[in-house]
């Protein structure tokens, strides 16, 4: 009986010391990876239709790191002159070169009838660049490391396909 419990013990004992190891491993990952930067870098119209159109969106990830970045998804939230057009996860894994730079394109369906309300506001100050907002989170590939999140503004140029 006696026996049993000292096994009991010293099993509860590296079970704590595991999950010790366990938890000090991921905080170490994730203070020795800087986060990587998410920005807009291009709005391309694609497709007009009368209440609805498709946009292409192409995410910027740069990876400030000196080790490649594999990236399981990133979730993210995109507005246009204050006007939230996207949100989602990207579809596919990918991996950012250290040090590195990569474009994610991403096609959305817009309602064109929610955008009519900005769109004078836009006539009025267009430039052939809009304002962006983008927030969301790089969820890495990597054991023990947790989402990294981003929140970026910035002005981007609008395009279309012809």
């Amino acid at each position: 009986m006696m026996r049993h419990r000292t096994l009991m013990r010293l099993a509860a004992l590296l079970a704590g010391m595991a999950l010790l190891m366990t938890l000090g491993c991921r905080s170490v990952i994730e203070h020795s990876l800087d986060r990587p930067e998410v920005s807009l870098r291009e709005v391309r119209l694609l497709e007009m239709g009368l209440l609805s159109q498709r946009t292409q969106l192409v995410l910027h990830v740069k990876n400030p790191n000196p080790v490649p970045l594999p990236v399981r998804t990133v979730r993210y939230k995109i507005a246009l002159a204050g006007l939230q057009v996207a949100n989602g996860e990207t579809d596919e894994a990918f991996t950012v070169p250290a040090k590195g730079e990569t474009d994610i394109k991403l096609q959305v369906r817009t309602n064109a009838l929610e955008l009519a309300a900005q769109a004078a506001n836009m006539a009025t100050n267009f430039n052939g660049r809009v304002d962006y907002e983008i927030s969301g989170e790089v969820e890495p590939n990597i054991p023990m490391t947790g989402p990294f999140p981003f929140s970026r503004k910035g002005e981007v140029a609008l395009n279309r396909t012809r």
